[in-house]
């Protein structure tokens, strides 16, 4: 017994042993240094008298627990020290049995685990903050969407698993996380017209591993209404394969689409009504002013022949016929400019082909036109419209070609493909800075973009300073099959 006790004495941790009672009979001596007690002190229950109040019925349910079922246990608790600071040990127990198999108690042994349980406490406390810090951070992004009408969302592409924030399920109109939902779900809520041209687009982005932009629209589920939506994504892929993953957002722009709309009819609005002016102007110059010089015209020609001084009369008449030839020169060409009459009675191609004579008559900058799988038949809707926009808008560029680029020559094609009619106007002049700024200054430009605007088609100026311009149109119609 006494190498017994040497033994567990020379144990640098604490040591207990319990008889078949459930009572303490032995404690070594690192323990009893540790609680400052004596092992009469420390015999039967009396130890538990160091145990801390909140830490003993978890310690006793333990033990009884494992002694009845002669299991072994581990347990945390606080145990006062013989300086009166409670310190935290980590106590583990097993049942012990003699050399014919008998249970006879239990042993165990202490571990001192403060430091841990400090670095635990600590660690808990920074988990807590930072989990507060998230909640708060969550809770903002999701205000933040629920303002902007902007979710976000990332779709596993190996699982097929789609994840929406609580913002994509308001915009679709369903509840927040209420079903798991994947990509083909989500495409039975986009509109049919839509669903096709999304679908390729969205995997054109993904074999591409480009960024996705694509605005179409919705039928919600709650109250089966259309809106419009605007996704962006990035996909993720390894070093080398397909996508994994696609990283995106979703925005409501319903109130922006329908204002863009609102401000497209206006602008189409006003440029029918400045062609309307322009028209009412022309005639008014032609039937009214013109008429006059004309008649003034021939009033002044029988004068030569009936004035006395028969010469110098006709010096005088001859000047005057000159500048009344000259102010009817002037009208024409204000009118052909304001209207020109040659595109209302002969079509689009002639008015061209026409502007562009005039164009190198006037600037000797020789300019080209080249029209292929066009005639004046091309567009079932608003061909008028259409027409004058494409006529105004190489009007313009031949202006500016002209004023400001210093160009030696000009090429302008104009050709149908499906379901598009599309203009390049291209010079060799000293280009342009193109930028929101330089258009937002330029009223040629300006014009140009509006007119494009109103007939819902795609207007660009690409140019690179000395390198030239091109002004580029692409009118999306419904065009008719040319015959021949």
């Amino acid at each position: 017994m006494n190498k017994y006790r040497t033994l567990l004495d020379s144990v640098p941790v604490l040591i207990w042993t319990s008889d078949t009672n459930k009572l303490c009979d032995s404690f070594n001596k690192v323990w009893l240094d540790f609680s400052g007690r004596s092992l009469e002190q420390e015999f039967g229950n009396g130890w538990t008298e160091g145990v801390h109040p909140d830490d003993f019925q978890h310690c006793l349910d333990i033990y009884i627990s494992a002694f009845d079922k002669r299991e072994a246990f581990s347990m945390d608790y606080r145990l006062r020290r013989y300086d009166g600071e409670y310190r935290w040990l980590q106590d583990n127990g097993c049942p012990r049995y003699d050399t014919n198999g008998d249970f006879i108690g239990y042993i165990g042994y202490c571990l001192e685990i403060t430091k841990l349980k400090e670095a635990e406490h600590k660690l808990y406390e920074q988990n807590k903050n930072l989990e507060q810090l998230i909640a708060e951070s969550t809770y903002q992004l999701t205000e933040a969407q629920r303002i902007a009408h902007i979710g976000s969302w990332v779709h596993d592409h190996q699982n097929n698993e789609l994840s929406w924030s609580d913002e994509v399920y308001r915009i679709v109109g369903l509840k927040p996380q209420e079903t798991p939902v994947t990509y083909e779900d989500f495409l039975d809520i986009v509109h049919p017209d839509d669903r096709t041209p999304l679908h390729v687009t969205y995997n054109r982005s993904i074999a591409d591993n480009s960024n996705y932009d694509h605005t179409h629209r919705i039928i919600r589920k709650s109250d089966g209404e259309e809106r419009f939506v605007r996704e962006q994504c990035i996909n993720k892929r390894p070093a080398a394969g397909r996508a994994v993953k696609s990283i995106g957002t979703l925005q409501d722009v319903t109130d922006l689409v329908i204002k863009e709309n609102a401000l497209k009819e206006y602008a189409n609005h006003v440029v029918t009504m400045i062609e309307n002016e322009r028209t009412r102007l022309a005639r008014e110059l032609h039937d009214d002013l013109g008429q006059s010089l004309s008649l003034l015209s021939l009033a002044v020609n029988p004068l030569k022949d009936d004035h006395p001084d028969r010469d110098k009369i006709q010096i005088i008449v001859h000047e005057l016929k000159m500048n009344v030839d000259h102010m009817m020169e002037s009208i024409r060409r204000i009118c052909s400019t304001l209207r020109p009459a040659l595109l209302d009675e002969f079509g689009l191609i002639a008015a061209l082909e026409l502007q562009c004579r005039e164009f190198s008559k006037f600037s000797g900058i020789p300019c080209n036109i080249v029209i292929s799988g066009y005639n004046d038949d091309w567009c079932e809707i608003s061909n008028r419209d259409c027409s004058m926009t494409i006529f105004r808008i190489v009007q313009e560029s031949l202006n500016n070609s002209m004023k400001h680029a210093g160009a030696s020559r000009v090429a302008i094609s104009l050709g149908r493909t499906d379901q598009s009619v599309s203009l390049e106007i291209n010079d060799d002049g000293c280009g342009i800075t193109v930028n929101k700024r330089s258009i937002g200054k330029s009223f040629g430009l300006i014009g140009m973009r509006e007119r494009a605007d109103s007939l819902g088609a795609k207007f660009e100026v690409i140019s690179k300073k000395g390198k030239g311009t091109s002004v580029r149109l692409v009118i999306p119609c419904k065009c008719r099959e040319v015959s021949g």
